[in-house]
């Protein structure tokens, strides 16, 4: 194992600068030619913003903040009094999810994980969870 080696304000503001250099993951191709799919979609947007009130944290044009949160998670270990939400572009390509990875799926961080219910959000149907799930891989 290599010995720790601890992490100066220097060396934390060249990474920072590094990560600012590089471009987000390709947006996913609208899904213009599939109707159903698309209003699906539409669906998603407006509960993203609307019941599920995921914009209390995801916001702009990144879908992030600037502002530090209690990190509202299942387990308490893994609680973070400053925690920075990460951005939500991209989501459809990754293959874990939540600061800690714990979450495979999209709708296992909206069911078990991350439930808008028990955020500042309200409980969705099963329709509606696959809409904000649906529009969450379009960003």
């Amino acid at each position: 194992m290599a010995p720790k080696i601890p992490v100066t304000d220097e060396d934390a503001t060249a990474l920072v600068a590094n990560l600012k250099t590089l471009d987000q993951p390709a947006k996913p191709r609208a899904a213009t030619s599939d109707t159903a799919l698309a209003k699906k979609i539409e669906l998603g947007r407006t509960l993203f913003s609307g019941k599920a009130a995921c914009t209390s944290c995801h916001t702009g044009l990144q879908f992030t903040s600037e502002d530090k949160f209690d990190g509202k998670v299942e387990d308490k270990k893994d609680r973070d009094p400053n925690y920075n939400p990460p951005t939500l572009r991209g989501l459809a390509s990754r293959r874990r999810f939540l600061h800690t990875g714990k979450a495979r799926s999209l709708d296992a961080v909206l069911t078990k994980h991350h439930r808008p219910e028990d955020l500042v959000g309200e409980s969705l149907s099963d329709d509606e969870r696959d809409a904000l799930v649906e529009y969450l891989k379009s960003l």
